[in-house]
């Protein structure tokens, strides 16, 4: 049975390159409005100078070598114009006869002529058949031309099309330049005889080899990219593409041809989990209910599984340098993963880990479509399960989960384990099940501060982190199903989980969330008046059980429950079902007023929020205080995305959170994830001080590190690459975009998650200019190309202003549930949306199922954000589909383009690495200050607003928060460690001057205005120090106003 996914590629091809109808074509309407690439255009006679040329002859003209490397050149130069003439390939040939080389190139293409044709079924109004005029298409097949060393270039006459060839010798053969131009002649667009469409070029030989095609190594071949170029040695480049894409064809291994092509495709298998790892230990149950011993050693069994595979590894290796690192890091994992197991002989870490799995079983069952991971009217939501649903869960970790679980397990529970202060980043592609694996540990970490910190085991255990809005609110509800677990695991152990309710809180900002109880009034008495309009709850349903939190519109009486109550001096969520186990009250808090009387077990932020410790002084109570001790555990989400300044800003602020929680008695242990990055561990030095462990360690071939494999057997993404150099961007946005849609109309699959998955397409952008284009079009010009494309209703796909949903940082935090409940819509259903312009919001944290099908315009800045957004689709039964536009007014993007298969079938190894200086000058200017006044707040007791005047820079607190943020310098950037002291030192004695100028000094002033402040936001003309109110603001565009655009004669 034929993918669907083929059959809309296939159908897209045929649309946009032709021949629709097959080799014999008629076409009503010229082949330029109905093809967009793929077409060889006449000469323009200001580029044909070098073609009239003595040099442009019979091969046998004599003409000189450096005659014909010019001709070549030039012939090229034609494929990058705006309507090229020309295309081309560039590969190796291996042969141990230079004399004798030569290649076999294969020609094929079309013209289309108008011609007049007869219609036998149509009659005109005498009664005879009726004559139209239509375009036929003219094949050329299998033009064979032979070409080599000295017969490099030939004269198709009767095709009008010339080929020419440049051999360069390189080692033991010859670099060779294969390219044909187009030898019509003609200066207008739609002189559509001239033109040639759907050229192909295939290359062969008899007389050598296709080998690697050779690249200028990097300059700096330091470890990271030694070890990639083993990783990736397998995956050989054979060609590159001028104004086309090259592709080729293996066969037994060897490179058999070599051909271009305009619609260049590529199956990006996945990077699975792998699951046919065979051991009890992945069964939840076991680990929950085994005796000590018996799990001990079912984990013992599991890990050494990993270290037979290492052995086999071993013997593989090529002994270098790079593959010794390689082997050393898998070693050094299956050591940590023994010590874990050893850390299980504690009894009190026993209990801790089975009540752990315990959790997790509660978590994952809940997560079911038919429990919490639906959705439902409070009246129809499901009643609760009987313990069988627990006792008898069939629930399975991934091997890569259980296996981060021992490897992080020893020096989660002990303060002193070696590897506390190792930031252990977790590596798996997207939709993997990376967040499982540490919402694990997470409640691994508060059951065990519950059963040994006793009166201290209270407060604030686990602060996740992450980078954006949308991700924010996605992990917020999954992770919102963790402490409905531990909840109910807690109420059934009162004595030894203690009498706290374990919470969660979203500390997010008040554009999303109430900052206060008399801001949440209002807001709650606004839902219940609209509960669809734009002030919507950050979670949809119960994480329980799935009723909704807020009713629908006009929901009928017995389902408009509200799942909140607003008070003066509270506020609190419950379940409007009242079959569900926390009908009374949900664990979560939204309202930042709440979290500062009672700081959340689980607490969720963005990383931007936390520069509002400097100026909240309640905002303390997260990292601990006299009842309680700091954090334990600290998550930090998608750590890619902490690059640049907000990558720098989130260093030094980091450096104060860490001292912060080391000064009040414990140095939290810190995980991080990602799907996509590149030197880690000097990203997490400069910003966490710490070295990097990064899991599952690669091993020494990229497609196996055991417990991450490249899997064959499953449909993969399909990328797929377009390029219109002939239209303008905007147009081939409207055509490609348009084309997507319609054949959800034309195409007929064979399941219904295929028609489902096809229906919404995604379409991302790279700049804001290009999102508002796609958003204008969607509304007019791609719904005028449909009706081009199928003139009669009957076949058109309709697209609505109601189909077209923006997904960006342009839309309230509000609407973002509900922006995703839309994506989640499957096709028939009418909140269903069918166009979905976005931008980088779309390419973290969206984990919708149905999505399928993915248009890029245009290539992304970065690899990394390239497979994050991509690999956003094709998570379903629907396998996904990528197609990538291509600008035809940026270098960059044609590079991409013609080396379409070689960047595709490598892309891991492309990620480039992040920069992060979070102690360089322009940082520690911004920021520096802010920093100082977090740890005098937080540590040194300053709380209170008015706390700023009882500053001593003499203390022994300022001494030890100087030394200790000098020796976090060091351990990040020891070059500026130096500096960092000495601007704290300037700051301290700064601080002290301001307190003898204004005796009354504060922090701030709500009011704004007073001159009498420390502190000031960037911008203020009133106040002392600049501090920011969020890191986003950081790295801010400036905007330019052009006030006359008139030239002076």
């Amino acid at each position: 049975m034929t993918l669907g996914r083929d059959k809309l590629l296939s159908h897209f091809k045929d649309q946009i390159l032709g021949p629709r109808e097959g080799g014999e074509e008629a076409l009503d309407d010229s082949p330029l409005d109905n093809y967009a690439t793929g077409i060889l255009f006449p000469q323009e006679s200001s580029t044909n100078e070098v073609l009239e040329s003595d040099s442009y002859g019979d091969s046998s003209s004599g003409s000189s070598e450096a005659d014909e490397e010019g001709v070549v050149d030039d012939v090229l130069s034609m494929a990058n114009q705006h309507q090229p003439a020309s295309m081309g390939l560039s590969f190796f040939l291996s042969t141990d006869k230079k004399e004798s080389a030569s290649i076999k190139c294969t020609l094929s293409g079309a013209r289309y002529q108008h011609e007049k044709k007869i219609l036998e079924s149509e009659m005109d109004g005498e009664g005879n058949p009726r004559e139209v005029k239509v375009w036929q298409r003219k094949p050329f097949e299998n033009i064979e031309i032979l070409l080599s060393p000295k017969e490099r270039q030939t004269i198709c006459n009767e095709l009008d099309v010339a080929v020419f060839s440049r051999w360069r010798p390189w080692h033991n053969g010859f670099v060779v330049t294969v390219a044909i131009s187009n030898n019509s002649r003609g200066k207008a667009y739609d002189n559509v005889p001239a033109c040639v469409f759907q050229p192909s070029i295939t290359i062969q030989s008899d007389s050598g080899l296709f080998g690697d095609y050779p690249f200028i190594e990097s300059l700096i071949a330091d470890d990271d990219e030694s070890e990639l170029r083993l990783r990736y040695q397998h995956q050989k480049v054979y060609a590159v593409g001028h104004g086309c894409a090259a592709d080729w064809e293996l066969t037994n291994g060897h490179c058999a041809s070599i051909f271009s092509t305009f619609i260049p495709s590529f199956d990006v298998l996945h990077l699975d989990t792998v699951r046919e790892i065979d051991s009890d230990a992945l069964k939840l149950a076991n680990l929950r209910d085994g005796e000590s011993e018996a799990v001990s050693q079912l984990l013992r069994k599991f890990v050494d599984g990993y270290a037979n595979w290492l052995e086999e590894q071993r013997e593989i290796s090529p002994n270098t340098p790079e593959a010794n690192r390689i082997l050393t890091r898998i070693q050094t994992s299956i050591d940590r993963m023994k010590r874990g197991v050893d850390a299980l002989g504690d009894p009190i870490v026993f209990e801790a880990f089975q009540l752990s799995q315990n959790v997790m079983i509660r978590q994952m069952e809940h997560s079911s479509t038919s429990l919490g991971g639906g959705l439902f009217s409070s009246s129809d939501a499901p009643r609760m399960p009987d313990s069988s649903l627990y006792t008898e869960s069939e629930s399975k970790w991934y091997p890569f989960q259980l296996a981060y679980q021992l490897l992080c397990l020893d020096s989660l529970v002990n303060p002193e384990s070696e590897d506390r202060s190792i930031v252990d980043l977790i590596w798996a592609s997207t939709g993997s099940g990376k967040t499982e694996a540490y919402l694990a540990l997470a409640a691994m970490s508060i059951i065990y501060r519950r059963l040994t910190a006793g009166s201290r085991s209270g407060g604030t255990v686990v602060i996740t982190r992450y980078t954006l809005r949308l991700l924010t609110v996605q992990q917020f509800e999954r992770t919102a199903r963790l402490a409905c677990a531990l909840e109910s695991l807690r109420k059934e152990h009162p004595s030894s989980l203690g009498k706290e309710p374990v919470t969660i809180g979203l500390w997010i900002g008040r554009s999303q969330t109430p900052n206060t109880f008399s801001e949440c009034i209002e807001w709650a008495q606004d839902i219940e008046l609209n509960p669809s309009g734009q002030k919507g709850f950050q979670i949809s349903g119960c994480p329980w059980c799935g009723a909704r939190i807020v009713p629908v519109q006009d929901a009928p009486p017995r389902d408009n429950q509200f799942g909140f109550t607003a008070k003066n001096n509270s506020f609190k969520l419950h379940c409007p079902s009242i079959q569900c186990d926390f009908n009374e009250e949900l664990p979560i808090q939204i309202v930042d007023e709440a979290l500062y009387m009672n700081p959340p077990t689980i607490l969720i932020g963005t990383v931007d929020k936390f520069a509002r410790l400097t100026w909240e002084g309640r905002a303390g109570v997260f990292f601990g205080g006299e009842d309680n001790l700091p954090p334990s555990l600290i998550i930090q989400d998608e750590l890619h995305l902490l690059e640049g300044p907000l990558g720098s800003t989130t260093g030094i602020y980091e450096a104060a959170f860490g001292l912060l929680c080391e000064l009040k008695g414990q140095k939290p242990k810190i995980l991080a994830s990602t799907a996509t990055i590149r030197e880690a561990d000097s990203q997490i030095r400069a910003i966490y001080g710490s070295s990097a462990h990064l899991f599952p360690s690669a091993g020494l071939d990229y497609s196996d590190s055991y417990f991450v494999k490249e899997n064959p057997d499953r449909p993969g993404r399909t990328y797929v690459g377009v390029h219109c150099p002939s239209k303008t961007p905007s147009t081939s946005r409207i055509w490609v975009s348009s084309l997507l849609l319609q054949s959800q109309s034309q195409v007929e699959y064979d399941e219904p998650e295929e028609t489902d998955g096809y229906w919404t397409l995604v379409a991302f952008h790279n700049t804001k200019y290009e999102l508002g284009s796609s958003l204008t079009a969607g509304l007019d010009d791609i719904p005028a190309r449909l009706q081009y494309l199928s003139p009669e209703p009957d076949g058109r796909r309709s697209l609505s202003p109601d189909d077209v949903m923006e997904l960006s940082a342009n839309i309230p935090s509000s609407r973002i549930p509900d922006a995703l409940d839309r994506l989640s819509s499957p096709w028939y259903e009418k909140d269903s949306v069918a166009f979905v312009p976005c931008t980088k919001m779309f390419s973290v944290g969206v984990d919708i199922q149905r999505l399928g099908l993915m248009l890029v315009v245009g290539q992304p800045l970065q690899t990394s954000e390239y497979i994050q957004a991509t690999s956003r689709v094709g998570r379903g039964k629907a396998p996904g589909l990528v197609v990538t536009l291509y600008s035809s007014g940026k270098p960059r993007d044609r590079a991409h383009y013609e080396r379409f298969r070689s960047y595709h079938s490598a892309l891991y190894r492309w990620v480039e690495p992040t920069s992060v200086t979070p102690f360089s000058l322009s940082s520690r200017k911004r920021s520096l200050a802010a920093v100082f006044v977090i740890l005098m707040r937080h540590w040194a007791g300053y709380t209170r607003n008015e706390d700023a005047r009882r500053f001593d820079p003499e203390s022994e607190g300022v001494s030890r928060i100087i030394e200790g943020l000098y020796r976090r310098a060091l351990q990040s950037d020891p070059s500026e460690a130096e500096n960092v002291r000495l601007y704290l030192q300037k700051l301290a004695e700064d601080w002290g001057s301001l307190i003898r100028e204004i005796p009354d000094l504060s922090f701030h002033d709500n009011n704004r205005g007073s001159n009498k402040t420390l502190l000031k936001a960037f911008g203020d003309s009133y106040g002392q120090w600049e501090a920011h109110h969020s890191m986003r603001n950081v790295d801010v565009q400036t905007p330019i106003d052009v006030i006359d655009w008139r030239l002076n004669d």
